[in-house]
């Protein structure tokens, strides 16, 4: 079985390009556009998901906050904060929550899979 990972990003042709970019790797993504919609996605899927791959401003709230609500319902699955600009307190924050990485947009494809690569292990 493929891992899933989860990505919560809003801009339509980055989470294209990243969920078939992905799929290409052997790594089944999901795809969300909203905290709502990520959230949704998570229940039905929240034993499966690996890694989440997150974007901070959201249409509708913060990608921390929704990690936030996944490490209450006890997901431990590591996570990537993706960002235009990632401050420290993002950082402080995210150790907190399990953030393994961060990656300021624009970012390197190549760089971003052997980071999710690295921790989620083989498939």
């Amino acid at each position: 079985m493929k891992h899933k990972i989860l990505i919560l990003e809003d801009n339509t042709d980055l989470r294209h390009i990243l969920i078939e970019f992905f799929s290409e790797n052997g790594i089944k993504a999901l795809g969300a556009e909203t905290t709502k919609e990520a959230m949704s996605i998570y229940n039905e899927n929240n034993s499966e998901i690996k890694l989440f791959i997150i974007d901070l401003w959201l249409p509708d709230g913060n990608g921390m906050d929704f990690l936030k609500t996944v490490r209450k319902k006890s997901n431990t699955s590591p996570a990537i904060i993706m960002s235009s600009v990632i401050t420290e307190d993002v950082r402080r924050i995210g150790k907190q929550l399990g953030v393994v990485a961060y990656f300021e947009k624009p970012f390197d494809l190549y760089a971003l899979r052997e980071k999710v690569k690295g921790a989620i292990g083989p498939n």
